[in-house]
């Protein structure tokens, strides 16, 4: 089954996900990021353009897409939070380079939220 997965992943790319979560004490905060994001999106995520897409009204909530990865950031539903989903695909199919471009991303998606 493990060769199978490494096979796949060469074919397709290794895929990696991860999340940011930030916890509020004042819900006033999501709303004033959110702003600051639909005002100021980053224009480049890992070296790469970004597209970026409003998700209202729909959902409170922004996408960047590039080729090789996204990224949403939307309130939780449920508690004080912001949450920010990462996906990153690396083309050659490696685990540990698909980790650190995943970890690069953290620390651009980080930048962005402010934290």
């Amino acid at each position: 089954m493990l060769q199978r997965l490494d096979e796949l992943a060469v074919e397709y790319g290794r895929y990696a996900t991860d999340q940011i979560s930030v916890r509020v004490d004042d819900l006033s905060i999501i709303g004033e990021i959110m702003q600051h994001l639909r005002d100021q999106p980053p224009s480049v995520l890992l070296g790469k353009a970004t597209t970026v897409e409003d998700l209202l009204p729909q959902t409170d909530g922004v996408r960047w897409r590039w080729d090789g990865g996204r990224v949403v950031v939307r309130p939780s539903g449920t508690e004080p939070k912001l949450k920010a989903y990462l996906e990153v695909v690396e083309p050659s199919g490696s685990a540990d380079r698909a980790a650190a471009t995943l970890q690069r991303l953290r620390t651009e998606v980080s930048a962005a939220l402010g934290i």
